[in-house]
């Protein structure tokens, strides 16, 4: 299950280490397989055991344990141990085989379900798995997408629309859990369909609620992704600096072979983009619009930069709209409005325009309070917007 939250690795596996120390008359029956298996799960994303196909290793056998969970009764485990393999092979960046473990995974789910209402038994079981199993066949599919003949891309994309509907009924129970994948599912489905302003927009919202939510390992897939979107529409630099988040993501989980694999395709992606990240990075989107994204604490120190950095790219680029997103920022407010201000009014006087996106409620308090005229700023609910009025005063479309 806390596999499942994107608990942090090393405690999931100190946890199970206690567990498997436990007298085995206070551990749960049949146990212990498992528990060997998840600790094998972490040591795979640790590096700390060679081969991508198999769990088996440290004196745990796979192939014994699989005979174990395929009698009556036991769907509920061999559900887990096949979402565990769908999640460890998407993340190795095997696709296919992630589809196959989570098809299989529906399918034990499947029994699980009719073993439930054949003997009244709630649905707490169910609830556990099929999140993890459909956020990773969503990702899988995804993935698969851009090379599938238009039949199969149709197959993908339906499929993808129906895990989307489920994520939006299980965000509605409890939206702090499972928000943050539901907005990342739907810029991947936004991406395949080529609606940049959908995906550009719903990739950073999946990262800040991520982020809010304490879903480490959600926000590092959610920045590999949009990484992966920007690359491949060119903007190499924008692409490295979320390359860089995810990097540093996955560590903060435990998965350093994540990080590692990450910087193997992209050499020297790590240092290069956490330089970005601290410098305020001015990226262009087109040659007349620039998205300046805030992630982190921003305090009067990194607001001076911001402004710097805002001026200098106005001036070296030529850019008529700069998009100041604050979405991601944290820290007190009051602290850096002023300097925000200032900047839009530096920008200004530069001949271009400065445009806000992502204000909370003590953000403008603190913009009313210093007397600023917010029918005069120019300011949008969400970067999608933003991005759109930009593209307007410009006279483009996004995907031009």
């Amino acid at each position: 299950m806390r596999l499942g939250r994107g608990d942090g690795l090393d405690e999931i596996d100190a946890e199970a280490a206690q567990a498997i120390a436990l007298p085995e008359q206070l551990r749960e029956p049949g146990g212990l397989p498992f528990l060997a298996m998840t600790r094998q799960f972490v040591a795979r994303l640790r590096r700390r055991m060679p081969g991508p196909d198999t769990l088996s290793g440290a004196g745990f056998d796979e192939e014994a344990f699989r005979a174990t969970v395929e009698g009556p009764g036991r769907a509920f485990t061999r559900a887990c141990t096949l979402a565990m393999k769908a999640m460890l092979a998407w993340l190795q960046g095997d696709a296919a085989r992630a589809l196959a473990a989570a098809l299989a995974a529906e399918e034990w789910m499947r029994q699980m379900r009719q073993m439930r209402q054949m003997h009244q038994r709630p649905e707490s079981e169910d609830s556990i798995v099929a999140p993890k199993v459909a956020f990773y066949a969503h990702l899988a599919r995804a993935a698969l997408c851009p090379e599938a003949e238009a039949e199969a891309r149709a197959e993908h994309l339906a499929a993808m629309e129906a895990i989307e509907v489920r994520f939006a009924g299980w965000a509605a129970g409890c939206a702090e859990r499972f928000e943050p994948r539901r907005l990342l599912l739907d810029a991947e489905r936004a991406r395949l369909l080529g609606d940049h302003e959908a995906a550009l927009d719903g990739y950073d919202q999946a990262i800040a609620a991520a982020e809010r939510g304490r879903f480490t390992q959600v926000e590092a897939i959610a920045c590999e992704r949009a990484a992966t979107y920007h690359l491949g529409r060119g903007r190499a630099r924008l692409g490295r600096a979320y390359l860089g988040e995810a990097c540093a993501g996955f560590r903060r989980w435990g998965a350093p072979a994540l990080a590692e694999a990450i910087e193997a395709r992209h050499p020297g992606v790590d240092a290069q983009a956490h330089l970005e990240a601290l410098s305020t990075p001015f990226l262009p989107i087109t040659d007349e619009v620039a998205v300046m994204p805030l992630v982190g604490a921003v305090d009067v120190a990194r607001s001076r930069q911001m402004m710097d950095a805002a001026l200098a790219g106005v001036h070296q680029s030529g850019a008529r709209v700069v998009i100041v997103d604050v979405t991601g920022a944290t820290g007190d407010p009051t602290g850096f409005a002023p300097f925000l201000h200032r900047t839009v009014l530096a920008v200004r006087l530069l001949g271009a325009e400065v445009v806000i996106t992502g204000l909370g409620p003590r953000s403008s308090r603190s913009l009313l309070d210093l007397g600023v005229d917010l029918d005069a700023l120019a300011s949008q609910g969400t970067l999608q917007k933003a991005v759109t009025y930009a593209m307007r005063r410009v006279g483009k479309r996004l995907g031009q």
